[in-house]
């Protein structure tokens, strides 16, 4: 794919292009998909083909950094933390343990994934992460799962949309309004806002972007439109963006926040991570 052809790929691999060819036949035939359009001049990836890419470009890249860690040989003892995130850690509870535990153990080394639910999950399951910190539901089976704390929902919206002038909304509120949501956390705020509203025939219009939450916050002033966010998440630096709490039966309506990770995973580490989190927990009950 980034060669453009089969004859370059085997040049730069020492592999005959036929080989190549005939390779990458059998694994779409396998597939039952088209990867590559073969023309005169070499070929190009198809639509399916790019996605398929970018798939094994990010598995290739966790599989590098797990054989990277494994082999130094001193992963389980280095106090070396991989935290995979699903919402950015700019205020509340989320920053208050990563504070916390850089804290109270900072030598520990620690790299943070963000990734929406999904890629997490994959990372975690081929220990490309050591845990992975997500809100609303939390996958168990061959993962253990650590209730967190609830965090707020907030409407954000430009300060000159209509709905600014209140200091709280309803769910009521949010019938008929046009939202735009990205990839993360979009489809879970999508899920969310459509059961908080399914006993009207009324729904909101939601429009779904293949963008980050940053993008999402710059579109509604474009749009005149609403977007969903997590309290962590609420960012007051910036003025042309307001946020107001949806209260849900006199109280805010709030949504779960777990820690999830590997039953198999001994990483020292990781241990002491999960008794900063229990403490933190048991400070915010």
């Amino acid at each position: 794919a980034e060669q453009g052809s089969f004859r370059k790929a085997g040049l730069q691999f020492g592999i005959p292009a036929s080989t190549i060819s005939r390779r990458v036949r059998l694994l779409e035939a396998q597939m039952g998909v088209t990867l590559f359009r073969r023309h005169r001049h070499g070929i190009r990836s198809t639509a399916i083909g790019n996605s398929f890419i970018e798939e094994i470009r990010r598995v290739l890249d966790d599989l590098d950094l797990v054989l990277v860690n494994t082999s130094s040989g001193n992963r389980a003892t280095d106090g070396s933390l991989r935290i995979g995130l699903y919402c950015s850690p700019w205020r509340g509870h989320l920053r208050a343990v990563l504070a916390a535990c850089k804290d109270a153990f900072p030598a520990m080394r620690i790299q943070y994934t963000s990734a929406d639910r999904k890629d997490l999950m994959i990372r975690l399951d081929a220990g490309a992460i050591d845990v992975a910190i997500l809100a609303d539901h939390a996958r168990q089976g061959t993962h253990e799962v650590l209730p967190l704390w609830n965090e707020k929902i907030f409407v954000a919206m430009h300060c000159s949309h209509d709905l600014a002038a209140k200091t709280s909304l309803t769910w009521d509120d949010l019938r008929d309004q046009h939202f735009v949501l990205g990839r993360d956390p979009g489809p879970d705020m999508r899920d969310h806002l459509m059961h908080m509203l399914k006993r009207s025939g009324r729904a909101p219009i939601i429009h779904q972007h293949d963008v980050n939450q940053d993008f999402s916050l710059s579109l509604i002033g474009i749009e005149r439109a609403l977007t969903l966010v997590y309290e962590t998440d609420t960012r007051p630096d910036n003025l042309d963006v307001v946020y107001r709490q949806i209260e849900g039966r006199q109280t805010p309506s709030r949504v779960p926040f777990y820690a999830c990770w590997a039953s198999h995973n001994d990483n020292p580490a990781l241990r002491t991570f999960l008794d900063i989190l229990r403490k933190c927990r048991e400070d915010h009950v």
